[in-house]
């Protein structure tokens, strides 16, 4: 998604590439365990230790029991390479810059779930339903690998990730741990109970040092009720509250984060695509040449999740007011809202009432501020109704990837969808061939 210094529209070719959604998966882990380098490596550097800090930071001060020291841009790496200013840890941009292998003490025992050999990561999974089963079938159509698939790439991964990145002296373990709560219920901001018997059972039982939140058929682990308790718990979830709002990640600090962006930055992004670019003018890209012709009237489809709502989906929401005060768009043009449950068994008759809404209330662009699977079921719908309104991507929830646009009504979307994007643009190989090879 484009910064607020220059957001601009950019048209998606659905065409000519693919882009596997479960590369964003494992870019989820490469950031918890990024996000857990940087908390190892406290112990090793032992900065100076602060008596106090801002609110819902702490707590204070911290202790660090390692002795040694971290050179650098300087010395050899972990895997034997020379360490120079300016080069990265290992051969792709993402990486930091590199460190010379650690050694001394790294202190042990630091923390639940981290020794001195080990740091335990539990990676939390919903038994299966109907919903899941679902979405599973909806994926596969979308082109993703097999489970068994992707758990071998995710081990690549992972002793890829233990091999290259410096823990001083520890390696990354995962541990599955079957959730004993509902995927659907979470997901509803429900099971309250069953989300916080699983926290503790990790916490205490397990002795994790976090919940890696890595999703399997896009139901992860680190739902809102589960984050609420892990925080609870001191418990470090890795991937909670996705598209939550920033407030809601201050009163979790600093234990629970997320990979995606928060609804809040979302929101001041789509209020300066749409106020400066899109807002006032006519629905050129619309398929219908009477939509083509009216000033653009946005609807937006999004899930009864009140965090989301706040920030992306009610007339009171940051984004509306962000539109009426900073960029004056009429209230009129953006009051068109359609909030679904997140239960799959719910989502056709969800689109199919949201359709009808949207084509009655004359809205000539459609916000998808949705998951992937109900912006394939509005398109169907749409094209069922003989409604063809432009579609303007947030780019949240995989909805910007190529595989799960090829499952969207073609007829629909060709010529018809774009907007904003979180993904990067398609790139081959960031892992050495040699690790492929000895995983």
């Amino acid at each position: 998604m484009d910064g607020l210094g220059g957001a601009a529209v950019s048209r998606i070719l659905w065409r000519g590439r693919r882009r596997s959604r479960r590369g964003l998966v494992l870019g989820g882990v490469a950031v918890a365990s990024m996000v857990l380098t940087m908390v190892t490596a406290s112990a090793a550097t032992g900065p100076k230790l602060d008596t106090h800090g801002p609110a819902n930071e702490g707590p204070y001060p911290w202790k660090y029991p390692a002795s040694g020291k971290v050179n650098v841009g300087s010395g050899t790496t972990v895997t034997g390479t020379k360490c120079t200013a300016g080069a990265p840890q290992f051969d792709t941009p993402y990486a930091p810059p590199c460190v010379a292998k650690f050694t001394g003490n790294n202190g042990g025992a630091t923390y639940n779930g981290v020794t001195a050999k080990t740091i335990t990561l539990a990676v939390r999974t919903f038994p299966s339903t109907a919903n899941q089963e679902e979405v599973a079938a909806d994926l596969k159509a979308a082109g993703d690998a097999p489970e068994q698939v992707t758990n071998q790439v995710e081990q690549v991964f992972l002793n890829y990730f233990n091999k290259v990145y410096d823990l001083y002296g520890r390696k990354v373990v995962l541990k599955t741990m079957t959730a004993t709560g509902n995927s659907t219920l979470e997901a509803l901001g429900q099971d309250q109970t069953q989300a916080c018997a699983d926290a503790d059972t990790i916490t205490n039982q397990m002795h994790a040092f976090g919940e890696a939140g890595i999703p399997e058929d896009f139901a992860g682990g680190g739902t809102a009720p589960f984050s609420t308790c892990a925080a609870q718990n001191k418990l470090v979830e890795f991937f909670g509250n996705s598209y939550y709002s920033e407030t809601t990640y201050q009163g979790e600090n600093p234990y629970v984060w997320s990979w995606t962006p928060d609804c809040q930055r979302i929101a001041a992004d789509m209020a300066e695509v749409i106020g400066t670019e899109l807002a006032g003018k006519k629905a050129i890209y619309a398929g219908d040449p009477t939509l083509q012709s009216s000033v653009r009237k946005f609807g937006t489809y999004i899930p009864n999740v009140p965090s989301y709502i706040n920030c992306n989906g009610s007339s009171n929401s940051l984004l509306s007011k962000l539109l009426e005060t900073k960029y004056h768009v009429p209230a009129s043009q953006i009051n068109q809202f359609f909030h679904y449950n997140l239960d799959i068994s719910t989502f056709q008759q969800s689109a199919q009432q949201a359709v009808v809404q949207f084509k009655a209330a004359g809205v000539t662009t459609v916000v998808l501020a949705c998951d992937p699977f109900s912006a394939g079921l509005l398109t169907e719908a749409a094209a069922a109704q003989n409604y063809h309104p432009e579609w303007l991507l947030e780019g949240v929830a995989a909805t910007d990837t190529d595989n799960e646009a090829q499952t969207y009504d073609q007829a629909e979307i060709d010529g018809h969808l774009f907007g904003v994007s979180e993904a990067a643009a398609t790139s081959d190989g960031v892992v050495p061939r040699w690790v492929l090879e000895t995983a």
